[in-house]
């Protein structure tokens, strides 16, 4: 499309750099579209707010969640049942062991040392800083290893067959009480 084909009902934003030209078509909307696209802004900017207003309640949640597991020197968490077999991993296609239901395991709270902590925080540091994906995945399981291993003696089989969403709010309250020394103010 040249710019001498362009008639005067076309809408066309003509823009340059260096010495090319661009040359973007948008199409004209009736009034009802208009309408309509002004509407379906306004809901997603309504959704937006709601969303980040429920992202927000959910993470106070969480935190106050944290901070009660801090006080505890305990935690009852449920692992996967291995069954003695193997099977094959969907997604790698290697052979691991097989799980069948769920069981409970008690773990006490262990102190750590200033050197611990500081490895912590030195992934926690590669974390924040890494762009990649894939690395950011294996470094936040890096550090959660880690956390189980320091803080609750867990080994990484049992790591690997902890319940989720039991195992992250545990280690983050613990790493939370340790920062925040929840031990000796066992008040807030």
């Amino acid at each position: 499309m040249s710019a001498e084909s362009i008639s005067s009902s076309d809408n066309v934003d003509l823009s340059t750099t260096g010495t090319e030209s661009l040359l973007v078509t948008t199409p004209t909307l009736t009034e009802d579209e208009q309408e309509l696209s002004a509407l379906a802004r306004t809901q997603n900017r309504d959704l937006g707010k709601n969303f980040n207003k429920m992202m927000s309640e959910l993470g106070d949640d969480y935190f106050n969640y944290v901070v009660k597991l801090a006080r505890q020197q305990e935690y009852t968490l449920t692992l996967k049942k291995p069954t003695g077999r193997k099977t094959t991993d969907p997604v790698t296609d290697e052979e691991v062991d097989e799980y069948i239901g769920w069981e409970q395991k008690t773990y006490k709270r262990n102190k750590i040392t200033t050197e611990e902590y500081n490895k912590v925080e030195t992934l926690r540091a590669l974390y924040n800083k890494e762009k990649d994906a894939e690395k950011i995945a294996k470094i936040l399981g890096k550090m959660y290893r880690y956390l189980a291993y320091i803080y609750l003696g867990m080994t990484e089989a049992d790591f690997k067959r902890a319940d989720w969403e039991e195992i992250k709010p545990t280690l983050d309250s613990c790493n939370f009480g340790t920062v925040y020394s929840m031990r000796q103010n066992n008040k807030a």
